[in-house]
């Protein structure tokens, strides 16, 4: 994926069936493409099938982050 950085994935402790997904971009226009991009849909809809229910979707953008 054009413009692609990473991805975490969190199990939350209050709900061991509630995950967390971060999908990072290096910027906001390469990830508008992306998730616009009529072959980003396929997979989507094969994972959506595998959910209770519709995911909740929280845009937002990076400010900081920090590593070892």
């Amino acid at each position: 994926m054009p413009g692609f950085v990473g991805t975490h994935v969190y199990r939350m402790d209050a709900d061991e069936t509630e995950y967390d997904l971060v999908v990072m971009f290096e910027d906001r226009d390469t990830y508008r493409k992306n998730a616009e991009s009529p072959a980003q849909d396929r997979p989507y809809r094969e994972m959506r099938e595998l959910l209770a229910e519709d995911p909740e979707w929280h845009d937002g953008e990076v400010v900081w982050t920090s590593s070892r």
